[in-house]
């Protein structure tokens, strides 16, 4: 009787285990399988993207092709939300959209399907610009461009000086973080002046040089005409939201 007992009861352990096992399986599989779809993105779900500016050229207007009953979001790259809904039919257009930058980001998702693009706005777009001037950056101290959630990338400018008379060095490192174009590091995008206003010349090296997302780089910018004096470098592209400046000792 014994025996019998202890045998039926080790078939039952044994059947235990196997069920539990074959639970975690599935529960395993089920789980792999829905991450899986959460991370799946289909640009297909976003199409026909069109951007066009008013006739006065203060706003543009969006429009595109998605799946009914998807959720969007539209943004410019500086992170400001332009707007965000829910389409009733498989077209969207928006009216009176102001980007603060020439590129903007469309989102799209249904269930668990994305589809994200980076557009490009036609220049006749009018990018209004604040007049409130940033206050500058020291040198040997990182500036850092922040949209609305996060920091998009970085400038740290260090000086160093030069062997030749009337010249300076300065040492730049950007980190692009999350900044959706590339940062253009060349000297056309730097202005110099100093102290008394007057413009001096620039030349960074390399030449041509853009910090991809993600990417890491370094510049130098050779600085003449200012020997000791006070100087302020700044940087401006059309997409900042307002110029960045540095100031030379």
């Amino acid at each position: 009787m014994n025996s019998k007992h202890l045998t039926k009861r080790n078939k039952l352990g044994t059947l235990s285990i196997f069920l539990l096992i074959s639970i975690v399986f599935i529960f395993l599989s089920i789980s792999l399988k829905e991450r899986a779809i959460s991370n799946t993105n289909d640009d297909s779900l976003l199409s026909n993207v069109i951007v066009q500016t008013s006739t006065t050229g203060s706003n543009i207007s969006v429009k595109f092709k998605s799946v009914a009953g998807s959720t969007y979001t539209i943004s410019d790259i500086n992170e400001h939300q332009l707007a965000q809904g829910k389409l009733s039919s498989n077209r969207l257009v928006l009216n009176n959209l102001q980007p603060t930058s020439y590129w903007i980001v469309i989102k799209v998702t249904k269930n668990n399907i994305r589809a994200k693009k980076l557009i490009s706005i036609p220049k006749s777009y009018g990018l209004a610009r604040s007049s409130i001037t940033r206050k500058p950056t020291l040198m040997g101290t990182t500036f850092r461009y922040v949209g609305t959630q996060h920091t998009l990338f970085s400038m740290y400018a260090k000086q160093s000086h030069s062997a030749k008379r009337g010249e300076r060095i300065v040492l730049l490192t950007v980190q692009n973080n999350d900044y959706r174009i590339p940062v253009d590091l060349s000297a056309h995008n730097f202005s110099v002046s100093n102290v008394h206003g007057a413009k001096v010349k620039l030349v960074a090296q390399p030449a041509d040089c853009k910090v991809l997302r993600g990417k890491k780089r370094k510049v130098v910018l050779l600085l003449s005409g200012i020997d000791n004096d006070r100087a302020v470098i700044t940087y401006d592209t059309p997409n900042l939201t307002l110029p960045i400046s540095f100031i030379l000792d």
